[in-house]
This record gives C-alpha cells, sequence and structure tokens, in this order.
C-alpha cells in the first residue's frame, strides 16, 4: 500500500489494510451482512453466498463478494442507540449482538407489501393542548433567561455584556480591577475608539 499510495499518511494505510485484510480473509459464505440504503432510510440485510472474485468493471473497487440481499428494515423501526452504532467511520465493521438481534426483528421481507397505516384523526382537544404548550415556550424561555441573570455576579456579567457587544460586531474591552473609573466596558468598532460609534457600559 505505501509502494502503491506513497503520499498517504499511516493511519489512512493502516484504516484500509484493515477493511481489506476484514473483506478478503474474515468474511466468508453463510454470513450475514447489512448495508445501508440512503434513499429509502432502510437496512438491507443478505447473505454472502461465495469467495472474493476479481472484476475489471470497477477499478477503484475491483474486489467483489456475492451476496443475496432478502430483508430490510426501515430505519425509524430502530431504537436511537441501535441508529447510532450503525453509523460507524468505517466502512466495514462487526455490529454488536444486540444491534443485530434488532435488526432481524424489525427486517421485512423485500418486495413484500407494507400494510397501509391507518390516518390519524384529528383530536380537538390534544392539538388546542399541543398549541398552548408551545405557545407558552418563548415565555418559560424568557422567565429562564431572567432567573440565570439575576443570578450573575458583577464579573459574569461583565464577561456576558462584552460577549453581546462582540456579537454585534464592536471589540470590547473590560476594564481590570481597580481604578476604572466607573467604566467597566470600553468598544469600538476598532478597538482602539478611533472609530464611532463607541460604547462604554458602568
Amino acid at each position: 500500500m505505501k509502494a502503491f499510495f506513497p503520499t498517504w499518511k499511516d493511519g489512512k494505510l493502516n484504516s484500509v489494510v484493515n477493511q481489506f485484510t476484514r473483506f478478503v480473509g474474515e468474511l466468508k459464505q453463510g454470513d450475514a451482512v447489512v448495508t445501508y440504503d440512503p434513499g429509502q432510510r432502510r437496512y438491507i440485510l443478505g447473505t454472502i453466498d461465495g469467495d472474493v472474485t476479481w472484476t475489471t468493471e470497477n477499478e477503484q473497487h475491483p474486489f467483489r463478494r456475492p451476496v443475496t440481499w432478502s430483508k430490510y428494515a426501515p430505519r425509524e423501526s430502530l431504537s436511537a442507540s441501535t441508529r447510532n452504532s450503525l453509523g460507524a467511520i468505517q466502512t466495514l465493521f462487526r455490529v454488536s449482538d444486540d444491534a443485530a438481534k434488532e435488526l432481524a426483528l424489525s427486517a421485512t421481507p423485500l418486495g413484500a407489501a407494507v400494510a397501509a397505516q391507518p390516518i390519524p384523526q384529528p383530536n380537538p382537544k390534544a392539538d388546542a393542548s399541543l398549541v398552548e404548550q408551545l405557545e407558552s415556550i418563548p415565555k418559560k424561555a424568557e422567565q429562564f433567561i431572567e432567573d440565570r441573570l439575576g443570578k450573575l455576579d458583577w464579573e459574569e456579567m461583565q464577561i456576558l455584556v462584552a460577549g453581546i457587544l462582540r456579537a454585534m460586531g464592536y471589540k470590547p474591552r473590560i476594564s481590570p480591577k481597580g481604578g476604572d473609573r466607573g467604566v467597566d466596558i470600553f468598544a469600538s468598532p476598532d478597538g482602539l475608539g478611533l472609530e464611532g460609534p463607541g460604547f462604554s457600559s458602568r
């Protein structure tokens, strides 16, 4: 690999070699495999049918293994922990036992008719309750912010105000402790006070 890809870093070389070793040496006929179909947001399950073969059809991926794909599991049918475990960085990795069991339980034969889901009927009481909850969120958020601001000491308040001014495009300077002549923060667009408008906080 180093001879063919001399510019690759050791980490990338090791990762590719490990993936290739697993694909060629560890997998065998009869092993269960799974791949993800992002277009339909589902995992497709299958079984390896034979040994590694070489093809000239695809120069980037010349090594192939025949697989019979037989079932699928919708991504939404799996728990968050299983979905996270199936989102590994590696191209080829071993699925955990728990994830494999959940995939098997959620799997449906490919081509099988999917039962139509009943259309949910509107529930005026539930809808009204949801609207009330959503409308109350901004007010609760304001109250939470006010409570948090009320607990800040003067030094924390200085840092907060300086951060707000920085977000507004100013370059603030917090006065050192001691003789600041009543000015806690000085801010201006250029940070030097030569360019207006300036701002001072007491």
